[in-house]
């Protein structure tokens, strides 16, 4: 779906906090993650690259203010999570009044609707 709404030729950028949580190696491994996504794009629909969204990752931990940054310059917070606890990263950016999307799964039920 997301190559139909935002084509690389669209205005929007996902950017991807994430990292590898399985395998060997370094799981922030901007290369390998890059890789991942391609390779399920290849499998998908997207396989020109004019098809392909926009991808920025960020290979890192990021400490509080960069996160608080990051939150600012998004136009919104999607968490497609299958466990995160509590949801602080959830409860931050709702915090600060960005429109924030996540699973119906996980501790984030008690606090979003």
């Amino acid at each position: 779906a997301s190559c139909r709404a935002f084509p690389s030729h669209s205005k929007t950028t996902l950017l991807l906090h994430t990292y590898l949580y399985q395998g060997d190696g370094d799981p922030w491994d901007v290369d390998r993650i890059e890789g991942r996504i391609s390779d399920h794009l290849d499998a998908s629909k997207c396989r020109k690259a004019g098809d392909r969204p926009h991808v920025q990752i960020t290979g890192r931990a990021l400490d509080h203010l960069e996160l608080i940054r990051l939150y600012r310059t998004a136009d919104v917070y999607v968490s497609a999570h299958w466990g995160e606890g509590w949801g602080l990263p959830l409860a931050e950016a709702m915090g600060m009044g960005l429109p924030t999307i996540a699973t119906n799964f996980s501790g984030n039920t008690h606090f979003m609707t």
